[in-house]
């Protein structure tokens, strides 16, 4: 299982929000079909203000993230493309130039069995 995680700077709350309920948009077999990319992945986004500012945080998990961040400009379908147009309104990054989003570095993990 592999995870990536990443922070953006966004436009507002509000625009997130507005995001999130156009989820709604579109099919359970089109929002599949997009996540069928990454291996059945699944992806958890959280608003954070870091500095007075507007964030979202991603955590995506999945069994084949590399694979699907590498698939991830030509994926050509209605919610495919929706999305990729949302993330860059809000977030100002192409995600078909860097999927990822801004580049991030694994530091550490931390667990109870590290004690």
């Amino acid at each position: 299982m592999e995870k990536v995680v990443r922070a953006f700077p966004i436009t507002s709350r509000e625009d997130l929000m507005k995001m999130a309920d156009g989820v709604e948009d579109f099919t359970a077999e089109q929002r599949k079909a997009f996540f069928n990319n990454f291996n059945d992945g699944v992806e958890d986004w959280y608003y954070q203000e870091i500095a007075g500012k507007p964030h979202v945080i991603c955590v995506a998990i999945g069994n084949n993230l590399e694979e699907g961040y590498a698939n991830y400009a030509k994926l050509d379908d209605p919610f495919s493309l929706w999305f990729k147009e949302q993330v860059a309104k809000l977030t100002q990054v192409d995600v078909n130039k860097t999927p990822k989003g801004p580049e991030v570095e694994h530091v550490f993990c931390f667990n109870g069995g590290y004690l």
